[in-house]
This record gives C-alpha cells, sequence and structure tokens, in this order.
C-alpha cells in the first residue's frame, strides 16, 4: 500500500501535468490567443534575464518532492527548498509580462492552468515544512524514548 506521502506526490504531479495542458496566459479577448502551460514551460526561462525566476518551480518542485520522501534529509535543507519554492510562486503573483516576437507584451488575465501551477508550486512547499515538523518531532520522540530505556544486559 501506497504511503500517504507518495499518494500525495503523485496528486502535485499530475496537477503539475494538468497545468501544463491548461491555459496560462490570456493575451487578448480570444481565447486562441491564450498560452498554455506547457508553452510557458518551454518559454519561460526567457523570463529569468528578465528577472522573473518563478519558472524555476517547474524544477524545484521535483525536489521539493524528492525532499518530501527523503525523512531524514537535513531540515536545514528541507525547509530551505519549501521556502525557496515558496518565493518562486509569490514571484509570479506579480507576473505581469511576457516576451514574444513582438516585444514584450502585458499580460491580460489569467487561465486555469496559471492557478493549478499555484496551487501545486504552494501547496507542496507547506506539505514539505508540515511533514519536516513531523519527522522532526518524530526523531525526538525516538531519541527520547531510547534514551528513557536502561540498557538490557
Amino acid at each position: 500500500m501506497l504511503s500517504f506521502r507518495v499518494v500525495m506526490i503523485l496528486v502535485w504531479a499530475l496537477l503539475w501535468v494538468l497545468s501544463l495542458a491548461l491555459p496560462v496566459v490570456l493575451m487578448g479577448a480570444n481565447p486562441e490567443n491564450a498560452w498554455r502551460g506547457i508553452i510557458v514551460l518551454m518559454l519561460g526561462w526567457f523570463g529569468i534575464p528578465m528577472l522573473q525566476f518563478s519558472w524555476l518551480g517547474n524544477i524545484t518542485v521535483w525536489g521539493v518532492g524528492v525532499l518530501t520522501l527523503l525523512k531524514d534529509a537535513p531540515v536545514a535543507v528541507r525547509g530551505g527548498a519549501a521556502l525557496f519554492q515558496i518565493g518562486l510562486a509569490v514571484q509570479a503573483l506579480f507576473w505581469d509580462t511576457v516576451a514574444d516576437e513582438g516585444g514584450l507584451k502585458s499580460i491580460e488575465g489569467f487561465g486555469s492552468g496559471y492557478y493549478v501551477w499555484l496551487f501545486v508550486m504552494f501547496g507542496s512547499a507547506v506539505a514539505l515544512l508540515v511533514f519536516t515538523g513531523v519527522d522532526a518531532k518524530g526523531g525526538k520522540r525516538q531519541a527520547r524514548s531510547a534514551k528513557a530505556e536502561p540498557p538490557i544486559h
């Protein structure tokens, strides 16, 4: 049987894939001008020179998933990765332009893929923080119970 962590990571992964199929950026009244998530994934790295780093969340989300599974990973690494991903997602909230062959264009709205992607970014990072706290408390409990038991001779 799959653990809750594994099921949760699979749900995050499926939602991330779904966000690639959905419209993300609306570029006018015509729905055909919407950029789907896969286009944003392929072209998003062009935003890095424009100081728009949110695209990196597509990479960090997989690292956050792995760290959710690794109970023995250092707390600082797990917490740092989650907070970094939250920072990338927060920056996505201020995304207002895209670059295409005609130069910079203002984003007129966001499609459902944008909101699904944000949910995955925030949700997976918060889940990692929660599991980091749970694992840290569990480790302390085990250490306390090991100290409390007298050695058997």
